[in-house]
Parts: structure tokens; sequence; C-alpha cells
């Protein structure tokens, strides 16, 4: 059963009431919708377990001991629309030696994460339910705090003890504003989204972002123009900025690209996920104490058949056993769904087995992490390869409209093109612009050929800075087939260059030609 979502959680109480009390209530918050309105609220120290109408689970198992509790809950339903598929919510809420923890863990019998049509989530609701009554830690860092601000003389410090930190285990979530300091969703609103996902700071100015980049010494790792960043465990000045999420300004106000980073995020707290011990022995002195307590019920009962034993203790001794046979009812109900979750996997593995899917999550995450349009790839070029590449707005027009079904390819063009640029920027290349390409890797056409009339020409022709500027040079990617889908072309010229730079005039579909 894949398990994608996992927290360990230090909880501090907001206020004077007992620890189990207000997991209890945050229990209610989060799922007493759900709760089957003919059966009452569970009790705090009283096992419960019950099905509803749409075959879902509630399953409550308390155990306090003196100072010591655990208190675990667990929600099973099936996937909206697919009964095939079910999803399982399991909340254990231990305390011991005046230290009181929470296990947060949510997977579902869907495809392996590798697999097509898995099923990700961000943090359960439970989670936010638990900030209105706890202060929770996770990381060594506080989640419901406010975002931390950071001015422009913040900065160093941010990079070298945060950022750059080698024991972060945890993402930093990093908002920027635009340049004029405003922002294009409300930090507060980031903050509630991403919070328990990672560390939330937001840059106070546009300064602060200048700052930022000259500490990484690199525009492709930086954070600006009111983007969003996500800075993974282990980052250096040698990273790939692609396994560091980034969402530019037009895709962070997209609710569904924060949601998709969001589940990306989410899966990332398995990774990190580790057992605690406690957990374990809590666990097993419940198991103890239940056995312990059936014996001496067994005892009883055995010295009540021996003695003129009063209707009183048989109703006692009635009630202690139905209490106990419930109790391992709940036993069976729990085996019987751990059977169901392990034909599940069996399933699973069988699919991937016959679909001969052999990627691991790491490329899967490569994958939901690289730009997935050829816009987007247009995009990222324009914002972080601006000072050795100059893309018209007819470049990131056609990009839009470009069916390209590979854009990282993309975006590797540009970038060697911008390799192209910065050289003649510096002086004569000491080679021909076929030779320096093919160096790169990239199949580069000098221009059309000299029969090409005219009105085919115009296409060519974009506009820069109000003057009509020819871009005839191209790379070719993808081939000859003139399919927009397998089939790419980028437009530029080496002849007219803006502040020193190449042009790019056309990201897209092969430009008509005599032969087309």
């Amino acid at each position: 059963m894949p398990l994608v979502y996992a927290a360990a959680l230090e909880l501090k109480p907001l206020d004077a009431a007992p620890g189990p009390d207000l997991f209890h209530e945050a229990l209610r918050r989060w799922i007493g919708h759900r709760w089957p309105t003919d059966h009452n609220w569970f009790a705090l120290g009283e096992p419960d377990g019950l099905r509803d109408d749409n075959g879902g689970i509630f399953r409550w198992e308390p155990y306090i001991e003196g100072d010591d509790a655990l208190l675990e809950f667990t929600w099973r339903h099936f996937h909206v629309g697919d009964s095939e598929i079910s999803w399982s919510t399991q909340a254990a809420y231990y305390a011991r030696a005046g230290t009181a923890k929470v296990s947060l863990r949510v997977s579902n019998t869907g495809p392996e994460v590798s697999s097509p049509g898995s099923l990700l989530t961000t943090r359960p609701k439970l989670f936010c339910c638990l900030t209105e009554t706890f202060s929770v830690s996770q990381d060594g860092y506080i989640c419901n705090e406010h975002p931390r601000s950071l001015d422009a003389d913040d900065i160093g410090d941010f990079v070298r003890y945060e950022l750059f930190d080698p024991t972060r285990n945890y993402p930093v979530i990093l908002l920027s504003p635009q340049p004029d300091g405003s922002f294009l969703v409300d930090p507060t609103k980031i903050s509630s989204e991403f919070t328990g996902l990672g560390k939330v700071f937001v840059m106070s100015s546009a300064a602060a972002t200048f700052s930022l980049t000259d500490e990484l010494e690199r525009k492709d790792l930086s954070c600006f123009h009111g983007a969003l960043r996500a800075y993974l465990p282990g980052l250096s000045l040698k990273s790939n900025p692609f396994e560091h999420p980034l969402l530019l300004s037009k895709r962070m106000v997209d609710s569904v690209a924060r949601m998709r980073l969001a589940y990306i995020l989410g899966f990332m707290t398995t990774k990190r996920w580790v057992d605690d011990p406690v957990l374990h022995q809590l666990r097993d002195e419940r198991g103890l104490k239940a056995a312990e307590r059936r014996k001496a019920l067994l005892t009883s009962l055995e010295q009540a058949r021996g003695r003129a034993a009063s209707s009183q203790d048989w109703e006692t001794i009635a009630v202690e056993v139905d209490r106990d046979n419930k109790a391992l009812l709940r036993q069976v109900e729990e085996l019987t769904e751990q059977l169901r979750e392990a034909n599940a996997t069996i399933a699973s593995m069988k699919y991937q087995l016959a679909a001969k899917v052999g990627a691991d999550f790491e490329s899967t995450q490569e994958h939901l992490l690289l730009p997935q349009t050829v816009f987007e790839a247009a995009e990222y070029a324009q914002t972080h390869l601006s000072d050795r590449l100059t893309l018209l707005d007819s470049a990131l027009a056609s990009a839009a409209e470009s069916p390209f079904s590979r854009p990282m390819e993309v975006y590797r063009a540009l970038q060697d093109l911008s390799e192209i640029s910065e050289a003649m920027q510096k002086g004569p290349l000491g080679k021909n612009l076929d030779d320096a390409f093919a160096e790169l890797g990239q199949d580069y056409a000098s221009g059309l050929s000299e029969t090409t009339p005219k009105r085919l020409r115009q296409q060519y022709v974009f506009r820069l800075d109000g003057r009509p500027v020819a871009c005839e040079e191209h790379l070719r990617i993808g081939g000859s087939s003139h399919d927009p889908v397998s089939c790419l072309r980028i437009y530029f010229t080496t002849k007219v260059l803006k502040d020193g730079k190449i042009v790019v005039g056309h990201i897209g579909r092969h430009l008509d030609v005599l032969s087309t």
C-alpha cells in the first residue's frame, strides 16, 4: 500500500488542557462531519470502531497508563469515483516522559508512485486541525509560526546557514515579491498552503531578491519576480536548478500548479520518515495490558463458576467479556484490512511487472519538476537566461501554441544557444557557428535557401523594439517530419543583436518553406 505522506510531529498544547483531550477534539474537527449521525462520537478512553454506509472504516484504540498515552485513530475510505482504490489515514498520538508526539501517515491502494495512474496527496487536513490547539514542530522548526520575512541584509546568513546547511533535511519554501515589492499571492495564503511541507520564508523586497542571486552566484538557482521556489535538502552552488522546484509568476498564481508542487513535497515526506521506537514500545505495552486484562477476566469467569455468583457479578463479567470480544473483533477487522492491503500491493506489483515499469521515484519526481510544456521551457529560459539571450514576445507566443512533446529538449537547446551568445559577447568564437553548435550536440542551420520567395521569408520577420528583424537561422529538434508534436524549430539571428545578445523570434512549429 503506497505511503504518500508521513510526518513525525512534536506537540505542545497552546493552553492548559491535557494533550490527549486536545488531540481527541482535533479528530472531531477533522472527521466529525463524516462520522455516522446515528453513532455517538467515540469517548476518549473507550476503544471504538464502526463502518459507515459508504464502506468507510473508523477505528479508535486508546491506551492511557498514568502519564503515558497512546491514542491511535485510523480512517479508511474509498477513492472518490473508484471503489477499487482505498485511502488510509493513520494518526497516533503518543506521550512519554513529558514529550507528546503524533505520527501521521497517509497511504492508498492505488498504483505505486512510479506507475501510471499513481495518486499523490498533500498534508492531511488533520495537520491543520492540530495547529489550532498545539504548537506543532517537525524537523526542528515550528510549523504554525508566521513565515519569516527576509530583508536584503538577512540574505547572506539565510543562504549560508539555512539553504546551504548540510544537516537540513526539509524543504525551504521561498516566496519572492514582484519588482514593485507587491506579491502575486498573499504570503499568508502561501504559508497556509505549504505549512507542514517545508519551512516558509518571504523576501520583503526586490532588493532582497538581488541579494539572493548574488549569494547563490547563479541566476537559475535564484527566486525573483514574484516566483515561488522550494529549495530541497542538499543544495549547493553546483546544484541542478531543476532539482529545486520553481513556480514562475504565471504558474505561481495557478492554484493547480501550486497543488502539484504540494503533492511532490507531500510525497517527499515519506523519504525522511523514521519510525519512533517509543511508539512501538507503547504498542507493545498496550498489547501486554490487553492480554493481562483478558487473563484476569477469564480467571474471574472461572471463579464465578465455582461459587454462587450474584446476578450483578454475572452482569459485570458479561460487560467485560463483551468489551473484550469487541476488542478482538477490531483486531480481526484490522488483520482483514491488512490482508486486503497486502493483496492490493501484490496486484500493484504484478501490474508493474506486466507493464515492465522500471522507473523509480527519482525519475518520476524529476519528470514532475521539469517544464511540462514548451511555453514553460521558454518562460524559464526568458527568466534565467535573459542576461545572455533575448526572447521576443513572438517567441513566447509561438511556444504557447506548440504541442511539442519534449519540452526539456527545448530548454536545453535554448541553454546551448545562450552559451553561444555569451561566448560571442566576449569576442570572436574562433570557429564557425556550425562547428560551435555541433560541439554542443545541436543541429544548426544558417538560414533559408536562396530560392525561398519573399512571401515565405516574411514569416521569419519579427519585431524588435518596433523595427523588423529577420530570424532565419535555426536549431532543428526532432528531424524534418513537420509534425509539431515531434518536430520543433527555434528561429533566431546572430546578425542583429540586442545588447550584444542573440535574438530569438520563434519557438515552435516548422515555418513554411518551398517544400511545404
